[in-house]
């Protein structure tokens, strides 16, 4: 037979701390094996979407509970090169385009109830970065 590992046997209910073993019984409701369930992403800073500490999401004067909730954007940006920014910088005008149009934001409720909200060019990149973790959080946790 091979060497005999120091440890042995650890199985489910066991967890090896330093040098000791503690089970189950000894770990207290401290270290029990229940996680709370993780909160829903929060919204950008100055957007018109957000989210409160008893997890409800309120656009503007609508609100919902974030489980359950869906989020949808529809991006309408665009990038153009204005006259003022050609003068001023040349031919690097075309690498400094002007952000232009908006996004709308569309969010549903787990009951069907929804709302749409327009945010600007600059907080576009922003927002839809929070849509994906919430959508993501919504899948792992709804």
């Amino acid at each position: 037979m091979g060497p005999r590992s120091r440890i042995g046997n650890i199985g489910a209910g066991v967890v090896r701390r330093g040098h000791h073993l503690l089970t189950d019984q000894r770990m207290g409701p401290a270290m029990s094996s229940q996680k709370p369930a993780p909160k829903p992403p929060r919204p950008p800073r100055g957007a018109p979407i957000s989210l409160d500490g008893d997890g409800t999401l309120r656009v503007n004067q609508w609100r919902a509970p974030a489980r359950g909730a869906t989020v949808q954007t529809i991006d309408g940006t665009g990038k153009r090169v204005t006259v003022t920014r050609l003068f001023v910088t040349g031919v690097f005008a075309f690498a400094l385009k002007k952000k232009t149009g908006a996004l709308s934001v569309v969010v549903c409720a787990a009951d069907g109830d929804s709302t749409t909200v327009k945010v600007s060019a600059k907080k576009a990149q922003d927002i839809m970065a929070w849509a994906v973790a919430f959508h993501a959080w919504s899948e792992a946790n709804g």
